[in-house]
């Protein structure tokens, strides 16, 4: 698909003879290059959230051993705070571990019951502004 949208980029700017960059009035190049950088954005999110997904399963052991849903993340657990954190860490070395506790207490600012966890880790990655980053 970023093949397909690249091409496209490039023929629309032959044709004007200008760079998609430099014209922003060019409603047809501003569009299509408007969608490749949000094509490139979900698929690095896609992949970043794949990635930190996988292998929850002592996650998963000590919340069935407190009698908790693992499905579900809570913010008021510290265990699961850094949990959380080393996986992120793990996953964007490049990325200050402080970042990435202040990524997660901001997503759990306003959360007073847990969340789905599928949730949850979608919206710290989008704290994280974790576009550009090679997964």
């Amino acid at each position: 698909m970023v093949q397909v949208l690249s091409k496209r980029l490039a023929e629309e700017e032959q044709n004007y003879g200008k760079k998609a960059g430099s014209n922003r009035n060019n409603k047809g190049v501003y569009h299509l290059d408007w969608m490749l950088g949000m094509f490139q954005f979900y698929s690095t999110m896609t992949t970043l959230y794949q990635r930190l997904s996988e292998n929850w399963a002592d996650y998963d052991c000590k919340k069935v051993e407190r009698g908790e849903d693992p499905a579900y993340y809570s913010c008021d657990e510290a265990w699961e705070v850094f949990f959380l954190a080393a996986k992120l860490q793990t996953l964007l070395p490049h990325v200050k571990m402080v970042t990435i506790l202040e990524s997660i207490a901001d997503s759990c600012r306003y959360r007073t019951e847990p969340i789905m966890r599928k949730q949850f880790l979608l919206y710290v990655l989008q704290t994280l502004e974790v576009q550009n980053v090679e997964a």
